[in-house]
């Protein structure tokens, strides 16, 4: 599923248990993925870097450029997950 990499990977009860990094092209629903335990003790410090360097989450991002007029609030909402 190209545009996978970077999104979850979940389990039937929808609890996230990894975060996948690629696919294989031609391979039928192969993919790769860093198990989430492992990723759990850089999360927070990522996200602390994240903000000190004025990153915004993507909700906060598409209300900007709705402000700004370069997005409406449809495309924005089409791309934040509750």
């Amino acid at each position: 599923n190209p545009g996978n990499s970077g999104g979850p990977l979940v389990n039937a009860a929808g609890e996230v248990v990894g975060i996948n990094t690629a696919v294989i092209p031609g391979a039928s629903n192969i993919g790769c993925s860093l198990a989430i335990d492992s990723l759990k003790p850089l999360i927070e410090e990522l996200r602390k870097q994240a903000q000190a360097d004025g990153m915004t989450t993507l909700l906060q991002d598409g209300i900007q450029k709705v402000l700004q007029g370069t997005l409406d609030f449809k495309q924005v909402r089409a791309v934040c997950i509750k």
